[in-house]
This record gives C-alpha cells, structure tokens and sequence, in this order.
C-alpha cells in the first residue's frame, strides 16, 4: 500500500520507505503457512520479491529496542525494515540447501538456525517441506523425525489450531509404529506427552489406548520398550498435575487444563461451566466437556 506508512505512523521516513516496499500492518492475518502468534502481537514478515521470506520477528520488541537507544518511532521501524532487507537468505533457499544436500547435517543445522532468526515463524511450513521431501534424502525416516520435532517446536511455542496438536499426535504415533527403534524415538516419545497431549483430557489413559498395540504379544522389543515408556510418561505427566492441583485456588490459571489432563471428570465440567470460552480454545473446552460427559455415563 503505497500511503500505509503515512495513515498509520505518520513521517517521511516511512512515506519514502513505502516507496521501496509494501507494508501491510495488521493483528488479523498471517499469511499461509507462518504460523504466527495469531493475534496476540503484531509481526514484520519480510518478503523479497519472489515471495520468499527473508525476515520475520515480533514488530512491538523490535521497535522498542529502537525507542530505548533514542529512535523515534518511525525511525525504529525504517531501521528494522532496512536490518531484515539485508539479511543474506531467506528460508526457503535454506530449505532448498536442505534439499540439495540430501539431507546434511550441515544443511539441516543451517535450516534450523534460519528458523530461529525468523523467530520460530514458518516452522509448520518447514516441516511440511521435511515430510514432502523425505524420499528425496540419503536417511528418510530421520528427515520426516526431523519434521515431527520442528512440528512439535511450533506447537509448544505458538498458539495455534487446536488441529494442530491432533495431527502432531497423529504423525507421531505413525512414525513410531514404523520406526520403533529409530534414535529419535524416545524424544518423539516424550514430545508426544508433552505437546501433543498438552490439552488432552486424561492424558494418562489417553497414553495406554495409545500404546495398546505396542504391547502386544506380537509387538517387537522396540515397540514393547516404547510402550513402556509412553505409558510412564503419562503417569507421570498426570502425577505432576495431581500435585499442582493440591496447591491452586479455584480461580487459578490453568487449573481447568490439570484438571482436564487428570481425566477429572466432574470437577471439569464444574470447571467449564464456570468459564467462558473463546478463541482457540473453544474447541479445547469443546474436546474436554465431551469426554467428561462420555465417562460420566460409562459411569452409570
């Protein structure tokens, strides 16, 4: 928009600097596939001329950073913008280097790194390219585990689509049954615990429907020791928020998802009667009341 920086902060600085690029400032869009902090603060996402992103972080630190060394506001945004304009690659030339390499651990360490200058933005997208690409790589299977944990990353970081924990559990599980004693298997383990059932309801009895088939009779030692193991870390898991509950006041902060991931059956729908849900926790919320309702009645 060539008068955007003029309508929304007024100076010359940003009228010249909307010259040279497009700004668009809102809290209500991100575009496909970067998963941003949706809503909750205002980003810069840089793009260079082909559409591929150079730069991203959260705009509100980076211009703050800016007004603490003396800048004026508008000085601050200039600076930030000229910064990420020279930034020597975007992310998807890192995900073509990844490409390229078949995989190296060179080029997968340098993919990360751009991850983490971009502030975490586009790992969702970036694991999408790991799976898509997997066969394309001397190790398959460590490539799609590498997916799975940049999946994980974005969901433990960002607030995100409730779909997104399902299909991170999803994904995991898949890998596990297929590659039982790959070296990433107990981290895959443990982030399925710790992210992927992060708002599940009875998160340890959700871990043993979930290993069932793991310990089976027929299962292989690798699948029987991952049994072993997610069943124990969901134990645990659900000890841990037995022993906060103990501690916490009726009104305090996430005392609804502890009491959800024990699997309390009435104190969550007491709990979520007295609650109001909204944004990405509405289906969250929704997900809780319907399997404390079912066990409730498998109760009767």
């Amino acid at each position: 928009m060539k008068d955007a920086g003029a309508v929304l902060l007024p100076s010359q600085q940003l009228i010249d600097l909307s010259e040279r690029y497009a700004i668009c400032l809102s809290g209500k869009t991100a575009p496909a596939g970067y998963d941003i902090r949706y809503r909750q603060f205002y980003w810069l996402l840089l793009f260079d001329p082909d559409g591929e992103l150079r730069h991203a972080c959260a705009l509100g630190e980076a211009l703050s950073a800016g007004v603490e060394r003396g800048l004026s506001v508008a000085d601050a945004f200039v600076e930030v913008v000229d910064a990420a304009a020279k930034k020597p690659s975007t992310l998807q030339q890192a995900q073509r280097n990844y490409v390229s390499s078949a995989g190296s651990a060179d080029a997968y360490t340098a993919l990360r790194e751009k991850l983490m200058d971009l502030q975490r933005v586009g790992q969702l997208q970036t694991a999408d390219m790991l799976a898509k690409t997997a066969a394309a790589t001397e190790d398959p299977a460590r490539s799609v585990a590498r997916g799975l944990i940049l999946e994980a990353d974005a969901c433990s970081h960002q607030v995100i689509a409730h779909a997104s924990f399902a299909r991170l559990r999803d994904g995991i599980q898949r890998f596990l049954s297929r590659h039982p004693d790959h070296d990433e298997a107990d981290g895959l383990v443990d982030l399925l615990v710790e992210v992927g059932m992060k708002y599940s309801f009875d998160v340890a009895g959700r871990c043993r429907e979930s290993a069932a088939p793991w310990r089976a009779t027929s299962a292989s030692p690798a699948q029987q020791r991952l049994a072993a193991r997610l069943v124990a870390r969901g134990d645990a898991t659900a000890a841990a928020s037995r022993e906060r509950l103990e501690s916490m006041k009726p009104d305090d902060y996430d005392r609804l998802r502890c009491l959800a991931v024990c699997g309390e059956a009435s104190a969550t729908l007491d709990a979520l009667a007295a609650t109001k849900s909204f944004g990405v926790f509405r289906p969250i919320h929704a997900e809780w009341r319907a399997a404390a309702e079912q066990r409730l009645r498998r109760k009767r």
